[in-house]
């Protein structure tokens, strides 16, 4: 479909978690313009404990997106206590700033998830979890600005 759409002018996206082989990844972002690439935690620990897997193939993969010089935007799902301490999003920030990324979106947290958790028979992870006030939200925007990456809000 993306070959179909490149070859008739049309831009591209692909939007990943970049958990697969890389292999697979590569033959996708030929006919890629922009890759959405979300990073949950930096800590492999702290992923796993999110999501049952580490984040190091994630890492790898968005190392090399990012050496094929394809438009990149790291997208942060904001998870009250477990990924919006700022070492974490300096950390993202840093990383980022290392492979060149163009733009950090701020996806802040809402529980529209836990039905579909329901739905797999599987325990919503971060239940009870409040959402960030505007104001704490708006503050790790202005945080990663600071990196030189241009950071955005995407409220739902």
């Amino acid at each position: 479909m993306l070959k179909v759409c490149r070859e008739k002018g049309l831009p591209t996206a692909l939007d990943t978690c970049g958990d697969g082989p890389w292999d697979v990844m590569e033959k996708v972002l030929e006919y890629t313009d922009l890759v959405l690439f979300d990073i949950k935690h930096m800590d492999s620990e702290q992923h796993r404990r999110a999501t049952g897997k580490g984040n190091e193939l994630i890492l790898d993969n968005l190392r090399k997106t990012a050496a094929k010089g394809i438009k990149l935007w790291l997208r942060i799902p904001l998870v009250p206590g477990y990924n919006e301490a700022r070492e974490n999003i300096e950390q993202v920030a840093m990383f980022g700033t290392e492979i060149g990324v163009e733009k950090v979106w701020l996806l802040p947290y809402h529980n529209w998830g836990m039905s579909k958790y329901e739905s797999l028979g599987r325990r919503y992870p971060f239940e009870p979890t409040y959402s960030l006030n505007d104001e704490d939200v708006e503050s790790l925007k202005e945080f990663i600005d600071g990196f030189g990456i241009e950071a955005g809000i995407s409220r739902g």
